[in-house]
């Protein structure tokens, strides 16, 4: 029962939306250039073949028939999103996974996404997008929904600032450490 319930409900998705100028752009070859050179560049790993750290350490990943499939457990029981080289997939629609499948779109250098699916995920997923600087097509977000981007933008900036913030001391604790760890190294030499 729980499958059928599962297998009727509406997909969310995110598709990356074609840069055109930069796409017919990289398809021309330089003049001279043999035909072949339009393609030359593709010969790189898709980017769909990997996933930001975060997402690796959170989700178990499988490729299948041309796609990533990502699951909350090692068993493989419970999908929690689909990718391929173009979108990204999920019947959820809570906001872990929302911001899962931004961070993934982002990470690939997705720049201007469209949302498709239901009308909470296509807010949460516009709100997510636009505070990570992407542009979010299929949703005509309110005031409201643009004061929460703005809030989550300057939480992650905040957020970037203190972890940087907390790099720097640890940095500066390592060699501030050194010397005190050299001095007393030279004063154990000393005494032997």
């Amino acid at each position: 029962m729980d499958q059928a319930r599962e297998a009727l409900r509406p997909t969310n998705t995110i598709e990356r939306v074609p840069e055109l100028v930069a796409t017919a752009l990289a398809s021309v070859p330089p003049p001279g250039a043999p035909p072949s050179a339009a393609r030359a560049g593709n010969d790189k790993a898709p980017a769909y073949l990997s996933e930001p750290e975060t997402i690796a350490k959170r989700y178990y990943v499988e490729d299948r028939r041309g796609e990533r499939q990502y699951f909350e457990d090692y068993q493989r029981r419970n999908l929690a999103m689909r990718a391929t080289d173009t979108s990204i997939s999920s019947k959820r629609e809570d906001l872990n996974t929302i911001r899962a499948m931004i961070e993934i779109a982002e990470a690939r250098g997705w720049h201007s996404v469209e949302i498709r699916g239901s009308a909470e995920f296509k807010r949460e997923a516009w709100i997510e997008a636009s505070a990570r600087g992407l542009e979010g097509r299929g949703f005509t977000p309110s005031d409201a929904d643009r004061q929460e981007a703005d809030r989550r933008r300057a939480e992650r900036g905040q957020a970037n600032e203190v972890r940087a913030g907390e790099r720097e001391q640890a940095r500066e604790e390592r060699v501030a450490g050194h010397p005190a760890t050299a001095a007393t190294h030279e004063r154990h030499a000393h005494e032997a």
